[in-house]
């Protein structure tokens, strides 16, 4: 059984620049309207791209005030996005019990730092509790597909993938994965349904289309099509483990 596969960085940060980068409808004041100014300061700092100096106040808003949600859920996105897991976690599992208005996100990334330790039963648990706060939130079913990929439950995993697809913002990834999924389980017709238009909007889609394509070619037995496919196939493991079942 191939491992879970990481998540494009580049959905994640589109997503959650979305998500993330704006005041909550609603959300109560947790400290002082000067703490405030410099959250909402941060966030635009973020969303202008300039992630360093914003994490420098959301470090300053935590030394003053530790349970600060929203600033605890970026410093956790920021470190996650690094690959320091340990810093990712501490910040998340704060802000899960510290911002009611964004459980979800908290408990989605709290997934995917589970996802990059390989801990399937932690990032089940995680994505499963985004899902129960935000029942459609396509992401955290991506996810959710991903973790049953590493637990070894391979039609859970293709269940929740085609859930996933039925989500604009995943449904290029969550397709892509469902394919994949069916080609590594043999059951090439039902591969090819999901990949072929995926495969045909290649230049419209970008890196997801393109690698649909190759799989078709896979599928269709081509050694040159292989030795393509290797290429890119190498740039990822799971994916790699699914060439070499072919």
């Amino acid at each position: 059984m191939p491992p879970a596969r990481t998540l494009s960085m580049l959905l994640l940060a589109a997503l959650l620049a979305f998500l993330l980068t704006g005041p909550v409808p609603g959300q109560p004041t947790e400290t002082s309207p000067s703490v405030q100014v410099r959250v909402q300061r941060a966030l635009g700092l973020l969303a202008a791209g300039r992630s360093d100096e914003a994490e420098a106040i959301f470090e300053e808003v935590v030394a003053e005030d530790p349970s600060h949600g929203t600033a605890r859920l970026q410093l956790g996105r920021l470190a996650l996005e690094r690959g320091e897991l340990d810093p990712a976690r501490r910040h998340l599992e704060i802000a899960v019990d510290s911002d009611p208005q964004r459980l979800y996100l908290a408990r989605f990334l709290l997934g995917r730092v589970a996802l990059a330790e390989g801990d399937a039963a932690a990032a089940l648990e995680a994505f499963a509790g985004a899902l129960d706060s935000a029942p459609g939130f396509g992401p955290a079913r991506l996810g959710l597909a991903e973790a049953s990929l590493l637990a070894g439950r391979d039609e859970a995993a293709v269940d929740a993938a085609m859930e996933a697809s039925r989500a604009e913002v995943t449904h290029r990834a969550a397709t892509l994965l469902g394919g994949e999924l069916l080609a590594y389980l043999g059951r090439d017709e039902e591969a090819r349904a999901l990949l072929e238009p995926l495969a045909a909007e290649a230049e419209e889609v970008g890196a997801e289309g393109v690698a649909a394509r190759a799989y078709l070619y896979a599928l269709d037995g081509s050694a040159e099509a292989r030795r393509d496919l290797r290429v890119l196939l190498g740039r990822n493991l799971s994916r790699a483990a699914i060439y070499r079942a072919f």
